[in-house]
């Protein structure tokens, strides 16, 4: 009796340590991902940077938008910092900006209203608005770009999305600018 006793405790805990190997879920390492920097304008005149928001809802989390409506935040895959900031780290990128902005120079500000990714129609998605201010008028560029994703999203097919989405963006106010 105490034989079987223990043939069945060492069978409980076998199924249960079974039960653990199988049950585990692959592991996925956190990563941060970034933009690519578009390819820098020579031609481009000296520009001074304004105020940057990111209304979004996005942070340093991949934003997806669901199905149903329903926002979530990726678990795993990150952007290395908030949208508002990667912009601007692409601006320095894409444009002759100077950090201390003389007066005369067109002033950008940026207002973003999404950059996020789209789980039905598998696409990321960005939309702002560029603010130019020179010679004491205003004028606003209006930006809202999709692109597919390549399959499904993982850290490296959303930042290329996304990075081509920009890129358009700063296209259209590179047009807003040589006006």
């Amino acid at each position: 009796m105490e034989k079987l006793r223990s043939i069945i405790a060492a069978l409980g805990v076998a199924a249960a340590l079974a039960g653990c190997v199988f049950s585990q879920n692959e592991y996925i390492e956190n990563a941060d991902f970034s933009l690519a920097l578009p390819a820098f304008d020579k031609a481009a005149k000296p520009l001074a940077l304004g105020v940057f928001q990111n209304l979004s809802g996005s942070d340093t989390r991949y934003l997806c938008r669901r199905g149903d409506g329903r926002m979530a935040r990726h678990e795993y895959l990150r952007w290395m910092m908030s949208p508002e900031l990667l912009l601007q780290r692409c601006m320095y990128g894409a444009f002759s900006v100077d950090p201390y902005g003389a007066e005369s120079m067109p002033r950008i500000g940026c207002l973003v209203y999404r950059f996020e990714f789209d789980e039905a129609a598998a696409a990321a998605k960005f939309s702002a608005e560029f603010f130019v201010e020179r010679g004491g008028k205003r004028e606003v560029i209006r930006v809202d770009e999709s692109e597919p994703l390549k399959g499904e999203l993982t850290g490296a097919s959303g930042a290329a999305a996304m990075s081509v989405c920009v890129n358009r963006g700063f296209a259209k106010l590179r047009g807003a600018l040589k006006k």
